[in-house]
């Protein structure tokens, strides 16, 4: 019955989500909609996270080992990591014709939508820091270099 259930939400979440990839209407206010590759596989699975709900506490620049391994942790969770520790590069951008490549735009929104986590996560007088990044992971460097050797001490 379980198994049964779980099907029934996934082929509604699936429905659900067609019909906004067609109608451009991405609710991106209420959640963040990420395409998380499997490792193991080529395939694309969708994935829904509400980064404000699961990351709780907000970076200052007394927090950053509660604030590292709540966001550490999401990110592995998720198979996202390597958007913020750049073990995933970016793949060539466009085609022979110019257009953009399937690759590069899947990896150019993730690393944007985690930019976007990583802003709304942290406090504003940190924002500052890292207002300039272009990348989520340029932004998580900066993050790590500011505070980390800090929090040691």
């Amino acid at each position: 019955m379980c198994g049964v259930i779980t099907l029934i939400c996934f082929l509604s979440f699936s429905l659900w989500y067609q019909s906004l990839l067609f109608s451009n209407e991405f609710p991106f206010d209420f959640f963040f909609l990420f395409f998380a590759s499997a490792m193991a596989s080529s395939a694309l699975f969708p994935i829904a996270m509400n980064a404000t709900q699961q990351i709780t506490t907000r970076l200052t620049p007394t927090n950053y080992p509660s604030w590292h391994a709540q966001f550490e942790s999401l990110f592995l969770g998720y198979n996202l990591y390597g958007y913020i520790d750049s073990t995933l590069t970016c793949p060539s951008s466009t085609t022979l014709d110019a257009a953009p490549t399937a690759a590069y735009t899947h990896w150019f929104q993730h690393v944007k939508l985690i930019l976007n986590a990583i802003l709304t996560s942290v406090s504003d007088s940190v924002i500052p820091f890292i207002v300039a990044s272009k990348t989520s992971s340029q932004a998580w460097n900066k993050l790590t270099k500011l505070y980390a050797s800090r929090s040691r001490t």
